[in-house]
């Protein structure tokens, strides 16, 4: 069966509910005639949607998976010119040069002209990596528009899996791990799949400390800093493939054929059900809300039988 469109949940409510109102229709769903109802019901909805995806984690899984490739990171400050993909970069200290591939934020500090970014690297050759460059120290650009002092480096850069996932509510930090890049295979690399074990941020300074500079297999150690960013160690030299597990977001229903995600068509009625409950609830109306809590619990229970874990029972040990 076809899911319920968001269409067929509201006008279903208000059949059930007995509101005295035109069915919506495809043109006029956006913009509902003469009431404010038509807006309720379709809030009752989305809430009941939300209220169920929240309540019961362990029936409808938000559970995705992403795989995405990353760079190197440092961290620029008092940049007088913004950063660009393709810029070259040189430590007046250091002498490491890099390419710049990815910008991932760009941002005016409060009172200031001065720039500061968080940018995706590759080093000019295989011999540097991120230590190599000298604290504070300042960077000039080299290509494609001379630039002495164009910036100075900050720091490491940390990595938002958020914002690489696109749609993730929560990220499973247990389930990380490093792959090898299409191109390192070509060039003959092992397949690998490196787990990367989580720490906490208290404890990553002394594994940094104590740990190895280089990883064949990528990084082995991730902490979540307080910024809400994560680390890693060791740091990349290159670029990788990282994957992990997150919950994602809850979509609502917008336009009138969107449909519940995450909630398989046998149990869709029970957001008609909770929103009636909710109209009757607006409406002062016992009657009205004990028809709807008497449906929603009907299906509350297939969904109890069909998704709740398996009960067991651990055996005595004499």
């Amino acid at each position: 069966m076809s899911d319920l469109t968001y269409l067929q949940l509201v006008n279903t409510v208000l059949a059930e509910a007995k509101i005295t109102l035109d069915p919506l229709t495809a043109a006029n769903f956006a913009n509902p005639p003469r009431t404010a109802m038509y807006l309720n019901v379709q809030r009752w909805v989305n809430e009941a949607l939300r209220e169920l995806l929240t309540t019961r984690n362990e029936w409808f899984t938000r559970k995705e998976r992403t795989l995405v490739e990353i760079y190197p990171r440092v961290q620029l400050a008092d940049a007088i010119v913004p950063p660009m993909i393709g810029y070259r970069y040189r430590g007046s200290t250091s002498g490491v040069e890099f390419v710049v591939v990815q910008i991932h934020n760009q941002e005016i500090q409060e009172g200031s002209g001065y720039f500061e970014a968080t940018v995706s690297i590759e080093f000019a050759d295989d011999e540097h990596q991120l230590t190599d460059l000298a604290p504070s120290e300042s960077l000039d650009v080299i290509d494609p528009a001379p630039t002495q002092g164009a910036a100075i480096f900050k720091g490491i850069g940390y990595y938002d899996l958020y914002a690489l996932s696109g749609n993730a509510e929560l990220i499973d930090d247990r389930s990380i791990v490093f792959l090898p890049t299409l191109d390192q295979y070509d060039e003959g690399a092992a397949w690998f799949e490196q787990p990367a074990g989580l720490v906490q941020w208290r404890d990553f300074a002394a594994i940094r400390m104590g740990g190895v500079q280089n990883s064949t297999h990528g990084p082995y150690s991730v902490a979540r800093t307080p910024l809400g960013s994560y680390a890693f160690w060791p740091n990349l030299r290159k670029k990788c493939l990282i994957a992990y597990d997150y919950t994602r977001n809850i979509t609502d229903m917008v336009n009138w054929d969107d449909v519940p995600v995450g909630i398989p068509y046998k149990y869709q009625m029970w957001l008609v059900w909770r929103a009636v409950q909710e109209y009757g609830d607006f409406q002062q109306s016992g009657q009205i809300w004990s028809r709807g809590n008497k449906n929603a619990e009907k299906f509350m229970f297939l969904m109890d039988r069909d998704n709740a874990p398996e009960v067991t029972m651990a055996g005595w040990r004499g």
